[in-house]
């Protein structure tokens, strides 16, 4: 009797959809990721930087980070703010975790994703998550950082460029999740 592991409990389920295996063989595991190596990049000194770390295409919808640097500014009336798309620069593996280490917010506005690794890394170095209400987050991540319509996403932008605080930063451990974070 094979098992067959899954990273969420969405994953599980678009498995059980597409009738790929039997569901009774499926078990969600999360990720056997060690975060030990990012624990050195963890900073309090956050500057105001957001990050979009997806991939430049049309099912991860870049063009709206974009629209919310434009917003963001505006409604802050600042235009300081650092809006970085990591795949734009050519980072080896330290500098891309010292710019998600010092970053305010990581944004995704991803129509497909598996588990968002990415978004997980981000978070666990401090980066407030702005996520849609769709796909994997919701399994993984608090309300708090879930938005249903582009304008919450620019609200929870602007909150997390000013009054940001990185302990403060609750992932949901009641699931798979747990498996990263050692809850």
């Amino acid at each position: 009797s094979d098992t067959v592991f899954c990273a969420s409990e969405f994953i599980r389920k678009d498995i059980i959809r597409k009738r790929i295996v039997d569901p009774n063989k499926l078990v969600v595991t999360g990720l056997p990721v060690d975060y030990v190596g990012l624990d050195p990049h963890i900073t309090e000194h956050k500057q105001d930087i957001v990050v979009f770390n997806g991939r430049l295409c049309d099912e991860k919808q870049p063009w709206l980070f974009d629209e919310l640097e434009t917003q963001v500014k505006r409604r802050l009336g600042r235009e300081d703010i650092q809006f970085l798309k990591t795949q734009q620069l050519n980072l080896d593996k330290a500098e891309y975790y010292a710019i998600m280490a010092k970053s305010k917010a990581i944004v995704s506005y991803a129509l497909q994703e598996n588990f968002g690794f990415g978004v997980a890394e981000a978070a666990y170095l401090g980066c407030t998550p702005v996520l849609p209400n769709r796909l994997v987050y919701p399994e993984l991540y608090g309300k708090q950082y879930l938005f249903d319509r582009f304008e919450q996403s620019v609200d929870m932008v602007c909150e997390a460029i000013t009054n940001h605080d990185n302990r403060n930063i609750k992932l949901d451990t009641d699931n798979c999740f747990s498996l990263w974070f050692g809850g």
